[in-house]
């Protein structure tokens, strides 16, 4: 617009000038907008013409979109406000104008300059000439008409501009014709940057199943699947990409698809893709596949065992669990899962998935083939576990194969396998520890046995069962009973009860008991299982003596075996010594040196076992009070030789023999171990002898002791005989003539029982005065050849065949009598016998009473008083623990007392 002050001016141009310089001024602004409007247009368009040309290249992100928006639109906002600016704005004055045209026309400008600048100058008489000034304008308005101003400003670069913009629009509108999608998406791209704009592309992959990250196997090939999209413009020939900064590789398209394959990799990295105009990158993690970190099954037991649910890790995927049982298994990943199936399971004939109401059956079996059931399962909340439904077990195994996947879509290297394994409910099993099979002890002693019980799911009784026998004919009956002495405990699957066993207390007179252990389960089905029995041979005071007298000749008996191998091998020693002399047998007889010290050693070994066994008899016989302390002092002697010889002289014999083996010794030295050897072994041989002979010596003593106890228990049987009759005297008030069978049913259940004990009572009898004869056979003592004779001369037997008779006709009185009698006879004659023996042992039987000449028998029967004051404190502490398991047998719930166990 002109500037409203040149209208103002002391001397105006002439209007010629004025109106060309308004020409030339509305020329350049025309000139300068043009540029600046075909400037902002080029720039939008070439902006457009990046977003378009670089996406073709590859995805541009909304920030470079941006940028590339902005300055496209920047040369309209503010490029073109600057040009217009400086060539409109700033060229509104004649001598801004001036100074233009000054640039085209040198002279005229400078001229044209100088009128225009004339136009304020103040007028002075002086110093200017108003008529020289107006001249001087009329000669520039002059010279400037016969120029063209507008060729002062060149139009090259609004031309170039307009030739620019319509080449870059036409170009674009060719773009938009061609690829008109891809246009229009560029085209939005580039008008709204920011905005979530897919790029548009040529070649179009499926991505969708390429989770993004993606999450490979650690250390295993993998591949990537790219399929193209229906509606992809382009399909081409390859596909190229590369694992991080590595090389890149073709991979050709088939079935429509790409497989980028790729080698197992450790680290985190990002796979490029090249298909086409696509261009992709997918972030890549290899991770460990998904492991089972354990397996867990929770087992919920029939009701019947009384127990809760436990919980069991699977080792190795194994299990068993007992049939009836409920299983919930729970399987535990290394990772969060998204899927996992259990089976299908692989069903045999044998195998069987037991709950079928949970299953989802898929086939039915034919011809014993596999057949596959599908059982239900479910995530944890966390998606960390695996939790099966319920089992209920059976008879039959179950395998259950378990795949899954993790949250990364990783599948598990191998499916875990399963195998649940049914077990029956074992029966219990027991039996009684360290016991003997065959037990022999006085009926006044305490039997302690250990009981041992176990099973698999709790004990819920276990106990002792007996059974008692009686060798003769007795009119006593004989004992039966069974008590438990293990209470119930559903979680007790071992127990070790020590059980005091007293003869006494339960009633059970000298007999045979068979005793064995007994024990139940919790399983309503099983019945009792018993261990393997022992008998126990439960002996009075005489039987017990006998039982001591011939263990007494058997270790006699093989005391004289030991005897006749010493002797064998002192005569075997004597050859060697004298072949040891002879130059030609020297070398074979210390060949047999080996052998002779080798049954040596095993002749050791026996009498190592007798002097056990002499210990132990001793040990018994003590026990034993009516054995007398003279016969217990010999036994000890026996036993203490024997231990002499085990541990001293034999020991001895077996070096020097030994020694006589070695290679380094000289000819003298080895004839004089052996002579050495047989030296010692000439006195073990006199030891032996005599240790022998001193226990003949207590086998007599002890079997005359016998006679004496076997007298005097005949004679109590007589008064127990005489004693039944007198307390049941009513029912032996009938005639003789009478039939046995018109008494009381009662009545004769009594004469049966009565006589049989003296049927019994009267062998006994006969038995004492067979073996008294054998006896006097071998002692030849004259006490012994009276009595045998005075026994012989009576009419003992006739007496107790006449009683026999007078019972089975239930003579009571005279049956009465006739049994007194005999009791009388029978104590005479062990009275004669005791007294005798007392005189010869100088000693009192019965727990000793008397004393011995010497001081060694004064100690011994004292040590023995201690010994048996010592045996009968620990009778009464077995007898009151005996007692107190009875007590809680009957009362359970009474307290178990305890006591400081006595030394």
């Amino acid at each position: 617009m002109p500037d409203s002050s040149e209208n103002h001016h002391l001397a105006p141009l002439p209007d010629s000038l004025r109106l060309q310089l308004e020409k030339f001024r509305k020329h350049l602004w025309r000139i300068k907008i043009t540029e600046a409007i075909l400037a902002g247009i080029l720039g939008l368009i070439v902006s457009f013409g990046l977003v378009f040309a670089l996406d073709r290249i590859w995805d541009l992100s909304p920030l470079i979109r941006l940028i590339i928006l902005i300055a496209g639109v920047s040369l309209f906002a503010i490029f073109a406000p600057l040009w217009i600016n400086r060539w409109v704005f700033k060229h509104r004055k004649e001598n801004q104008l001036a100074r233009l045209i000054a640039t085209h026309y040198p002279n005229l400008g400078d001229r044209l300059l100088g009128v225009v600048e004339l136009q304020d100058q103040q007028e002075s008489k002086t110093a200017l000439s108003p008529k020289l000034r107006e001249a001087a304008m009329l000669a520039v308005a002059h010279d400037a008409k016969s120029r063209d101003l507008q060729q002062a400003l060149s139009s090259s670069w609004r031309n170039k501009l307009a030739m620019s913009v319509a080449a870059v629009a036409l170009l674009a509108g060719i773009s938009f014709l061609i690829y008109p999608s891809a246009g229009k998406n560029a085209l939005k791209r580039w008008l709204m940057p920011l905005a979530d704009t897919e790029r548009f592309v040529f070649t179009k992959v499926d991505l969708s199943n390429v989770p993004q990250p993606l999450y490979v196997p650690l250390n295993e090939p993998f591949t990537i699947q790219l399929p193209l999209c229906d509606d992809s413009e382009q399909t081409p020939e390859y596909a190229e990409a590369r694992y991080g900064t590595g090389t890149w590789k073709k991979f050709p398209l088939q079935d429509y698809r790409y497989a980028l394959k790729f080698s197992g990799k450790r680290y985190h990295g990002n796979v490029s893709i090249k298909v086409g105009d696509a261009r992709h990158q997918i972030s890549v993690y290899p991770i460990k596949r998904p492991s089972i970190e354990s397996i867990t099954g929770t087992i919920t037991y029939p009701d019947y065992l009384q127990r809760p649910a436990i919980e069991r890790t699977l080792q190795a995927g194994i299990l068993d669990v007992l049939e009836g049982s409920k299983l919930d298994l729970k399987v535990i990943a290394t990772r969060k899962l998204s899927t996992a199936t259990v089976g299908p399971a692989e069903l045999h004939p044998n195998t069987t998935m037991l709950s079928e109401e949970e299953l989802e059956i898929q086939g039915e079996p034919k011809n014993n083939k596999v057949v596959t059931k599908t059982i239900s399962y479910k995530l944890s909340k966390d998606h960390s576990a695996i939790l099966p439904a319920t089992l209920t077990i059976g008879k039959k195994t179950i395998k259950l194969p378990i795949t899954w996947t993790d949250i990364h879509g990783l599948r598990g290297s191998n499916p875990a396998t399963i195998n649940i394994t049914p077990t029956k409910d074992s029966l219990p099993a027991t039996y009684l520890q360290n016991a003997r099979k065959q037990i022999y002890i006085l009926h006044t002693k305490v039997l302690e046995l250990d009981l041992v019980a176990e099973d698999d799911y709790g004990i819920k009784a276990a106990g002792l069962e007996w059974v008692g026998s009686f060798s003769t004919p007795t009119a006593n009956q004989p004992a039966k009973g069974e008590q438990a002495f293990i209470e119930a405990d559903p979680f007790n699957t071992s127990a070790n009860q020590h059980i005091y066993f007293d003869f006494v207390a339960r009633e059970i007179i000298p007999q045979k008991l068979t005793i064995r252990s007994w024990v139940k389960d919790f399983n309503p089905n099983s019945k009792r299982v018993y261990s393997e029995p022992i008998e126990v041979f439960v002996l009075s005071k005489t039987e017990h003596a006998n039982y001591i007298k011939e263990r007494m000749k058997s270790t006699l008996s093989d005391l004289e075996d030991s005897i006749r191998q010493e002797q064998e091998n002192l005569d075997e020693n004597k050859r060697i010594e004298k072949d040891l002399k002879d130059p030609k047998k020297a070398a074979e007889a210390l060949k047999k040196l080996a052998d002779q010290e080798a049954k040596e050693l095993n002749n050791k070994d026996a009498i190592k076992k007798l002097s056990k066994e002499m210990k132990e008899l001793l040990k018994q016989a003590m026990e034993n009070e009516d054995i007398s302390p003279k016969t217990l002092q010999e036994m000890k002697k026996t036993a203490d030789k024997l231990n002499n010889m085990e541990q001293q002289m034999m020991p001895k014999i077996a070096k020097k023999l030994s020694e006589a083996q070695s290679r380094k010794n000289s000819e003298e030295k080895t004839q004089k171990d052996i002579k050495d050897a047989i030296e010692q072994q000439e006195k073990l041989i006199k030891e032996m002898k005599k240790t022998a002979q001193q226990a003949d010596k207590a086998n007599k003593k002890l079997e005359a002791g016998t006679f004496v106890q076997r007298l005097k228990q005949a004679a109590s049987e007589e008064d127990l005989i005489v004693s039944h009759i007198t307390n049941n005297a009513d029912e032996f008030i009938i005639q003789a003539k009478e039939d046995y069978s018109e008494l009381d049913p009662k009545a004769q259940r009594l004469l049966q029982k009565i006589f049989l004990q003296q049927e019994q009572t009267s062998s006994d009898v006969r038995w004492i005065i067979e073996d008294l004869g054998f006896f006097y056979s071998r002692t030849q003592k004259e006490i012994h050849k009276k009595l045998l004779d005075a026994m012989r001369k009576s009419t003992i037997n006739d007496d107790l065949s006449y009683l026999e008779k007078l019972l089975e006709h239930a003579y009571g009185g005279r049956s009465r009598t006739q049994a007194d009698e005999i009791a009388v006879l029978l104590r005479k004659w062990a009275k004669i016998l005791d007294e005798s023996n007392k005189q010869q042992n100088n000693a009192g039987g019965g727990g000793g009473g008397g004393g011995g000449d010497s001081q060694e028998d004064k100690d011994f029967e004292f040590k023995l008083r201690i010994m048996r004051m010592v045996q009968r404190e620990q009778a009464v502490r077995a007898r009151t623990r005996a007692l107190e398991q009875q007590l809680r047998s009957i009362n359970p719930n009474q307290p178990q007392r305890t006591r400081p166990i006595v030394p």
